[in-house]
């Protein structure tokens, strides 16, 4: 009946290998090289593909070469290792650099440092976006931190997620496939400094998109900015200029709490009180204003420090004493020498002053003397 017919040809047998014993001789007429990637097994029956973290870059390969540090190769069967984004790294023989959602930090110098982890997003909640520009036929998708291949925000011509952090995604449909055809911006991720503002915020990178016309691979920048009130943000489109500011390269703004650095002791102040009875004063830290930073260390318990007693010792405060009581004598010394002084100034001038009123007075009594006398003094000039 069809059941029986249905069935028979629903069975099927597939030979997956096939082994030949019980003869002196055999083998292949020839043997075959193993394509860049792949290296042959122990037995050199089969060509197998170098496992993540490892490369073979030309044909033919007796083993495969682990990535140097700095390096990565994400694939089975990978012919080179890719380079890590800047300001991240790797271990020698690594599959990926040091960025994943758990651990997604760029370290500027000890007293910042930035933590994006909060930023990604798994594929049940989406990539961040869709981030339109205006009469653009183009959506953009961002999802820093997480390379996940099952997201279902951009898709390729294969129905299947693209492995990216970003993506560009048409809002034409594909005729094909009757879907939305997404393009890759970047699988690698990378983090720069705002050299003139190195604490307000950074650059996040992503490169190794898609192949273009040009031949150049895609490419996103995105100017994280830092802003408390923001909360987690969104990715935008930069104000007064395009999304693809150049051919195949993109670039957009997002203002975060996540783009303030983490916090440390260096955002913070001490508010110290007065000693006590116990000879301990209380320390309260608080936040300098404006708070610019986000998450990292909090801010410590009122504790209490010690008061700082000046202590010295009893060669110097005898060595500070004898020169106290040096410059005190030499004073007073001064001050009696000018008392003497002063005094034998004062009772030459008393002197003075006496002579000079008794020559006064003698001058008044002879002028008195001269207008009694009616010849004068010079009366011997006429004779008598």
């Amino acid at each position: 009946d069809e059941a029986v017919q249905q069935s028979a040809i629903e069975d099927r047998a597939v030979i997956e290998s096939i082994l030949v014993t019980g003869v002196k001789e055999g083998g292949a007429i020839e043997c075959e090289t193993c394509p860049a990637g792949f290296v042959a097994d122990e037995d050199r029956w089969f060509c197998v593909a170098c496992p993540p973290g490892k490369f073979a870059s030309t044909d033919g390969a007796e083993e495969c070469t682990a990535c140097p540090p700095g390096k990565f190769a994400r694939d089975y069967g990978s012919k080179k290792c890719k380079k890590c984004g800047h300001g991240t790294m790797s271990k020698r023989g690594s599959a990926t650099c040091d960025v994943s959602p758990s651990m997604c930090r760029y370290r500027v110098d000890d007293e910042t440092i930035y933590d994006l982890s909060a930023l990604s997003r798994t594929a049940l909640d989406g990539m961040w976006g869709p981030v339109e520009e205006g009469n653009q036929s183009n959506a953009y998708f961002v999802n820093p931190c997480s390379l996940d291949p099952s997201n279902t925000s951009c898709t390729g011509r294969d129905g299947q997620g693209v492995r990216a952090y970003a993506c560009q995604k048409s809002l034409l449909q594909d005729d094909l496939n009757s879907n939305n055809l997404a393009v890759s911006l970047g699988d690698v991720m990378g983090f720069y400094t705002m050299k003139k503002t190195p604490r307000k915020g950074l650059t996040v990178s992503f490169e190794g998109g898609d192949v273009c016309q040009s031949g150049e691979h895609r490419s996103l920048n995105i100017t994280m900015l830092c802003d408390r009130e923001a909360g987690p943000g969104e990715p935008q489109v930069p104000q007064g200029k395009s999304v693809e500011y150049d051919k195949c390269r993109y670039n957009l703004v997002w203002r975060s709490q996540y783009a303030c650095p983490m916090c440390t002791e260096k955002d913070m102040t001490a508010i110290k009180g007065e000693c006590g009875v116990t000879g301990k004063r209380p320390i309260n830290m608080i936040w300098k204003e404006p708070k610019e930073c986000h998450g990292g260390q909090d801010l410590p318990d009122l504790h209490y420090e010690p008061c700082v007693q000046v202590v010295m010792d009893k060669g110097r405060v005898a060595a500070i004493a004898l020169v106290s009581i040096g410059i005190f004598l030499v004073l007073i010394g001064a001050l009696v020498c000018m008392h003497f002084r002063t005094k034998r100034i004062y009772r030459e001038y008393s002197v003075l002053r006496e002579q000079n009123e008794a020559e006064v007075e003698l001058r008044r009594y002879m002028g008195e003397t001269y207008t009694l006398d009616d010849d004068g003094p010079d009366s011997d000039r006429h004779g008598f």
